[in-house]
């Protein structure tokens, strides 16, 4: 029996026990522990935590005289729940307390982050929840225009993250457009959250290779990645300076021109019009003699995908070699451009 299975079977046994003290303290009007004993045949250790568990749950009342009476389960449910909810309205009024300082300090926040001087064009962030609130008021703050390139598939839970933002900022006219390589397609939960993007008014595009991440707010600042591997390891880059961020929207409006706008696949589920770009990617890689992990890697997918989609091709292909599905794929016409 698992761990799981033997919380279970205790809690139960637990339940019966309190269920048996509480039926006789019914019928005899209260609750002996030595009756309860001899009538149940139970270890006095038992009756005695299980009584006090019946207390703490004002299932059972101690009279002034020392006595435990039986209590309804109406009385019971209201003593505990009354608790629970001057709990509840102690917290909601700290969270409104603190809505209302915080509110004040966020006017002053963002008019110095306004001001933010060109020596500050840098800020280096190595913290998960330090990105989090930057990427938040960020979104917060922009007015006009969002883009975005991942070039990887993102986590369910940062999908979600950044649909709120998203939301909020369509919801205030921002315009938003998003690059994706063709490879997360692939994921069912990826196409429902990009037709929820697009059902919100986002745009979305996908194409074979997006080479780094990058988020842009209003052309005045953009957030890249940092590699695990630069001095002080991860995180995340806030660039405001004026030339360098007009350089990334460059970049990302130069990609963004090329790729294929989405389109929900049928069934929720493959590449839908991005087939053919995706096996167009892969044999232009075989056929400059790219090892399976080099393929996988460039278009953002798992290796053990990659090999499917290769299998699938050279069959096709009647190809016996990866090499050979790439000079095949050339002569066969998948390769033209025109």
């Amino acid at each position: 029996m698992d761990h799981a299975h033997e919380v279970t079977a205790s809690s139960a046994l637990r339940r019966h026990v309190h269920m048996a003290l509480y039926q006789l303290a019914l019928e005899l009007g209260e609750l002996v522990i030595e009756e309860a004993v001899r009538r149940l045949d139970m270890k006095p250790a038992d009756v005695d935590r299980a009584t006090v568990e019946l207390v703490e749950e004002h299932l059972l009342v101690r009279r002034a005289d020392g006595t435990l009476a039986p209590c309804s389960p109406e009385t019971a449910e209201a003593h505990m729940v009354g608790h629970l909810q001057e709990e509840i309205q102690r917290r909601r009024a700290r969270i409104a307390q603190i809505n209302e300082d915080m509110s004040e300090f966020e006017a002053v926040y963002r008019a110095a982050v306004r001001r933010r001087k060109p020596t500050e064009s840098v800020q280096v962030l190595t913290s998960v929840p330090a990105i989090r609130s930057e990427l938040t008021k960020l979104s917060d703050l922009c007015e006009t225009e969002f883009v975005a390139a991942h070039p990887v598939l993102p986590p369910q839970e940062t999908l979600e993250e950044g649909f709120v933002r998203h939301r909020e900022m369509l919801a205030r006219g921002v315009d938003s457009r998003t690059l994706y390589p063709h490879a997360v397609l692939a994921h069912q939960y990826m196409q429902h959250h990009l037709s929820g993007m697009v059902g919100e008014g986002a745009q979305v595009r996908t194409t074979s290779h997006v080479p780094d991440r990058v988020l842009i707010y209003d052309r005045k600042c953009a957030v890249i990645s940092r590699s695990a591997t630069d001095e002080g390891g991860g995180g995340a880059m806030i660039v405001r300076d004026a030339s360098l961020v007009g350089f990334l929207h460059r970049s990302w409006e130069s990609v963004w021109i090329t790729a294929l706008p989405f389109a929900a696949a049928p069934d929720g589920m493959g590449y839908g019009e991005a087939k053919h770009e995706v096996r167009r990617a892969i044999v232009e890689l075989l056929d400059t003699g790219a090892k399976d992990e080099v393929v996988a890697r460039r278009l953002g997918m798992s290796v053990r995908a990659c090999r499917r989609h290769i299998a699938d091709i050279m069959a096709e292909l009647g190809a016996e070699s990866r090499f050979q599905a790439g000079s095949f794929a050339r002569r066969a016409g998948w390769l033209n451009t025109g």
